[in-house]
Parts: structure tokens; C-alpha cells; sequence
């Protein structure tokens, strides 16, 4: 049963959640290369555009969401959240011995290769994991994470759950606030990146405790040049719309008529 629940964990680990923080990291490095690219293109930066505002949403949508799921500590999902509640429900299934078997396995090791390496993981777990306990983690270490979890993530998960998963008074689209109803305090786009950054920092931690193995760099690297379509003319046709133009002649016929 032990092994079973150990397995689960690292399961989780190594899918669900792993899988959103590369992605939440890869779509930040995409963001800001593109933020970059616009920055450095005077026409673009001083052209206003609903586009602007619609990719800045579903930028901060979708990186909201996938900081909202790792912290999700439902009994029904597989997130880091969830992870940290129950090893600190279950801390004796994650034991000193346990973790320092994931060390200086390597058959190309010998003895000496070994000690060396079973002596760095003593250190990182006396450091990391072992607390106040010793031979199995530490629920208090754990349960710091749990509270940094939440309160780093707090305001991102408020937003998501009453402005984009659930249509609320007040919220983006709905109706008017109620009166005496409190505002929505909105998350900046710094503090997704915070939360971002959290969550990435946790999932590395606990990765290492899985398996005495270091994630080197949490953003992938893109196999091809996907700042191809930026080199690119994207509307042959160069006039504006018919109907901007219709409208922008009566104005300037209106002007001209001194009727504006």
C-alpha cells in the first residue's frame, strides 16, 4: 500500500503537474519575447487595437488557470496542492532511507563514487526534508510549502474562480456590482509571474525529493523558429476594412459640412 501511494505521488508529479509548469514557463518566455518584439517596433507599440487587449487576456486566462490548478487542493484532482496535503497527512511513507536509495545509483559508480553520493543526499535531506523529525519528512517543512502555496496564490485563484471560471456580478462581462458588494481585488501580471515562479520553485523541490534529480531549466526550448510569422506580412490587402473606410469618409464629410 505504501508503495502504491508513493508511486501515485510521483505519478502526479512527473504528469499532471509537470506537465502545467513547463507549459506556464514556455508560454511566459513566449510572452515576454513577443512583448520584446512589439517594444522594439514603434508602429506596432503606437498602433491602438482591441488585438492588444484580447492577447493580454487569454495570456493572463491562461496562466491564471494553470496556477489556479496547482493549487487546487480538491480530492479529485491530481496538483501539486494536493500533492503537499497529503504528504503532510501521510509524511511517514516518505522516509530518510527511502530517498537516500535514489542516490549514487548509477551502475557506472564504485564504492567510493557511492559514499560520496549517499553522504550529498544525508546533507540534502538533514537541509531539506528532515526537519525536526529525521526519519521521515517533516510535516511542518511540508506544511510550509502548503502555506506559501496558498498565499502566493490567493489572488490569482479569487480571480479565476469569480472572473473567468464563473461569470460573477461585477466580473469581466457581468453585470454591475451590487451595492455594498466589495470589489475584486485583481491580480497584476507581476503576480501571476510571482505565482508562476512559486509554483515552478515547489515543483522543483519536490521533484528533487522523488528523485535525487535537479530540473536544470523549467522552460523548454522551441525545435524551430517560431518567430517566423512575425517576418511576415499577415494582410496582403493593405486598406482598411470597407466599412471603416465608409465611416471614416462621412466623418470627414461631416467635419467638412460643419456638422461635427
Amino acid at each position: 500500500m505504501k508503495d502504491q501511494q508513493v508511486e501515485t505521488w510521483a505519478t502526479w508529479l512527473d504528469k499532471s503537474v509537470a506537465n502545467d509548469v513547463y507549459l506556464m514557463h514556455l508560454e511566459r518566455h513566449v510572452w515576454r519575447e513577443m512583448h520584446e518584439v512589439i517594444g522594439k517596433n514603434d508602429k506596432l507599440k503606437n498602433t491602438s487595437s482591441y488585438f492588444w487587449e484580447w492577447l493580454f487576456d487569454i495570456y493572463t486566462k491562461t496562466q491564471a488557470g494553470a496556477v489556479r490548478r496547482q493549487a487546487d487542493e480538491r480530492k479529485d484532482v491530481a496538483s501539486l496542492g494536493r500533492l503537499l496535503v497529503e504528504i503532510r497527512k501521510s509524511p511517514q511513507l516518505l522516509t530518510r532511507d527511502w530517498y537516500l536509495d535514489h542516490w549514487g545509483k548509477d551502475e557506472s559508480y564504485d564504492e567510493d563514487d557511492k559514499a560520496y553520493w549517499r553522504r550529498a543526499g544525508e546533507g540534502e535531506w538533514a537541509k531539506t526534508f528532515g526537519g525536526e523529525v529525521g526519519n521521515h519528512i517533516d510535516p511542518a517543512v511540508v506544511g510550509a510549502d502548503l502555506t506559501e502555496l496558498r498565499q502566493g496564490s490567493r489572488k490569482v485563484k479569487h480571480y479565476v474562480n469569480k472572473h473567468v471560471a464563473h461569470f460573477d456580478e461585477g466580473g469581466v462581462g457581468g453585470r454591475p456590482k451590487a451595492p455594498g458588494k466589495k470589489e475584486i481585488e485583481l491580480p497584476t501580471l507581476n503576480e501571476v509571474h510571482d505565482a508562476i515562479d512559486l509554483v515552478g520553485r515547489l515543483f522543483r523541490k519536490y521533484h528533487a525529493l522523488f528523485t535525487a534529480a535537479d530540473v536544470i531549466e523549467l522552460t523548454p526550448v522551441l525545435q524551430h523558429d517560431w518567430k517566423a510569422v512575425f517576418r511576415m506580412r499577415w494582410m496582403p490587402e493593405l486598406q482598411s476594412p470597407k466599412e471603416l473606410r465608409d465611416y471614416q469618409e462621412q466623418r470627414e464629410r461631416e467635419k467638412a459640412e460643419g456638422k461635427d
